[in-house]
């Protein structure tokens, strides 16, 4: 690669829908709590009373400065290839008058001084009342208060980009309009950045919270206290997480990000991936002007994100059968708001002759970016993280429980329940909210049922103490007695299936979408689910015929977005079954020995995983299952001497 010695220190390449090298970051720190807590328990009566209260003080020290690149190919004959859009014949083609198309899918690189010193303070306190009214009815009352405000940064690096003093049109000159500096920041503030008067990343809202619970247990009569009835309902708050502020620090004036992606990396080559000139680590911190043909990216911190609120409630019934057999059936439920949720907030709009966008009265891949609200930043690199998401969670809970009589234990547990959240695609995996995909402007384009969300789950776990066949002495009673089988069975829904698509030619400039569903292409015959087994199906889970490119809205061949949204499908289901025999030997009084020999995956059964559901994947990866969710058979065996 073209270019300086920095940029070569930790490459990541990634080949879409196969290879991926060194793709993790590099970034030493330490993370210091000190915590002084004091809890008082006071019995009066009827009631069991118990106050505290906390101090903590979190220290987050950074110790990086790194350079982290990254470059992106669609496919391996891109990646063998490596051209740029003059070179491989693509420019003044395909809708891109100018540079064309690079076989470089985008590039990625993040240079700094990315040290810092992060600072924050909670405070909490809390009462509760456990009330027993009389003997079949008991009160749980409490409320607890807490204050979670965002952190501070000494160094002056708490640093944000305040989108609202962003100019939308800047002057061919460049502007600094909505760069935010905090109190501390110890160097000259140039013209048009604003310095905020406090050492936060930003002021926050909602910080002083008050949690109420309240909870009941009831015994119902007649029962001689057979039949139990409980309830409980709460109000929890989480601090916005540290990760989500420091999304600042990358960016501008003590980092630099750079995202080149389509229709603006004509330009880009294997050879010269990157945005040239790339500066040199001792320039930071520095403002980098943005002008009406700037290419910036940035992550901004909302100026009121705040804590999550979740809401807890459950109900349940709870029956003793036996005097070993106790059942319980329950609903259980959660709602969470104002989770952290970051999308882009510079997707071009679409330009009309009854609503022109800087002049501009038709869309055209060609006017991207005149047709951006802030004209200088990158489409789909201008992020903001606020507070916008959510989820929700409800089950149906059913618990069998034997205690152990007659040498048999067990404990089994169904579960039929449903997670929806916002950015339910990637929710496993993602600090950062997982809005990025789709539709930036509709909030709600990616939610729907969570990517680990699993409608039915039952889980058996029992021990079974086998008789002993000599009830003598000596060593046939030894050989005979003291073995136990256990074994753990799990039977489960598959997870929700999203398919995605990355599309170079959307007309707003948001590359990574949903995919696009039509049920009257040909080959689809109206229907995406094929049915039948797995194993039947593992070359083409779904009809791949019904998936098709999205509709073109342009004269050069820009797109609309994808018409589909997370959970459309399931994957496979799993089922799992582990077992373990074990023999215990007294040797002496005070002396044991046990073998054991240990099965997972005993019966070997081949449980498959999700197939590729990215369509931009192509023939034939789209559609195909080519790996398992479960490990084949594995065997082990042990000898413990118990003394």
């Amino acid at each position: 690669m073209n270019t300086s010695s920095q940029n070569n220190d930790k490459p990541s390449v990634t080949i879409a829908g196969s290879d991926n090298y060194n793709a993790g970051f590099y970034f030493p720190y330490a993370q210091n709590l000190f915590n002084l807590e004091d809890n008082i328990a006071w019995v009066r009566g009827p009631h069991s009373l118990r106050f505290g209260g906390a101090i903590t003080r979190t220290y987050l020290i950074n110790r990086g400065e790194e350079y982290y690149g990254q470059v992106n190919f669609p496919s391996w004959p891109d990646f063998l290839l490596g051209m740029n859009g003059a070179q491989n014949g693509t420019a003044g083609v395909l809708g891109n008058p100018q540079n064309g198309f690079s076989n470089v899918l985008y590039s990625f690189d993040l240079l700094g001084v990315l040290a810092g010193h992060a600072r924050t303070w909670e405070i909490s306190a809390y009462c509760q009342d456990d009330w027993r009214v009389n003997s079949r009815l008991t009160l749980n009352l409490g409320l607890r208060w807490e204050w979670l405000p965002p952190f501070t940064n000494l160094s002056g690096r708490a640093t944000n980009m305040n989108p609202a003093l962003v100019n939308p049109n800047p002057p061919p000159a460049g502007s600094l309009a909505g760069y935010v500096v905090p109190a501390n920041w110890a160097y000259p503030v140039p013209a048009g950045v604003v310095k905020s008067g406090i050492n936060r990343f930003v002021p926050g809202s909602g910080n002083h919270t008050r949690g109420p619970r309240v909870g009941f247990a009831y015994t119902l009569p007649p029962t001689r206290d057979r039949i139990v009835v409980r309830g409980g309902y709460g109000i929890y708050y989480s601090a916005v997480t540290g990760n989500s502020q420091f999304q600042s620090i990358p960016g501008l004036p003590w980092a630099l990000i750079g995202v080149f992606s389509p229709p603006l990396n004509g330009s880009a080559s294997w050879a010269n991936p990157f945005q040239e000139p790339i500066p040199q680590l001792g320039q930071f911190p520095f403002f980098d002007p943005y002008t009406p043909d700037s290419d910036l990216s940035s992550v901004a911190t909302q100026q009121t994100i705040r804590p999550a609120i979740t809401q807890e409630y459950a109900f349940n019934v709870q029956t003793a059968i036996t005097r070993t057999l106790a059942l319980q059936i329950g609903y259980v439920g959660s709602n969470a708001n104002h989770l952290i949720y970051s999308h882009s907030i510079n997707q071009a709009g679409l330009a009309t002759q009854q609503n022109p966008i800087r002049g501009q009265t038709t869309s055209t891949l060609s006017n991207l970016v005149l047709r951006v609200p802030y004209q200088g930043w990158d489409p789909a690199g201008f992020m903001e993280q606020g507070s916008e998401g959510r989820s929700n969670f409800n089950a149906l809970e059913v618990t069998l429980k034997k205690n152990l009589s007659h040498g048999l234990q067990f404990l089994s547990a169904y579960t039929w329940s449903k997670t929806l959240s916002t950015g339910a695609a990637n929710v496993v995996g993602s600090t950062f909210g997982g809005g990025t995909i789709g539709d930036q402007d509709d909030l709600y384009a990616g939610y729907g049922e969570a990517n680990f969300s699993r409608r039915n789950r039952l889980i058996v776990s029992a021990i079974y103490e086998l008789p002993g066949f000599d009830q003598g002495s000596g060593i046939a009673e030894k050989m005979s007695s003291g073995w136990a089988l256990s074994t753990v069975v799990a039977l489960q829904s598959g997870t929700p299936l999203t398919l995605l698509n990355t599309n170079s030619n959307n007309l707003f400039g948001t590359s990574r979408d949903f995919a696009y569903l039509d049920l009257s292409a040909p080959g689809c015959n109206g229907r995406l689910d094929l049915g039948g087994s797995v194993r039947s199906r593992l070359n083409e889970y779904f009809n791949t015929n019904c998936v098709t490119n999205p509709p073109v809205i342009s004269s050069d061949g820009g797109t609309g977005f994808g018409n589909t949204r997370p959970g459309l499908l399931r994957g496979p289901t799993q089922h799992n079954v582990d077992l373990s025999l074990r023999k215990t030997t007294a040797l002496t009084g005070r002396m044991a020995l046990e073998f054991r020999a240990e099965f997972f995956n005993a019966f070997n059964s081949t449980q498959f995983g999700n197939p590729d559901a990215t369509f931009s994947d192509g023939l034939p990866s789209f559609g195909r299952t080519t790996r398992t969710s479960v490990a084949p058979r594995v065997g082990q065996l042990a000898l413990k001497l118990i003394f």
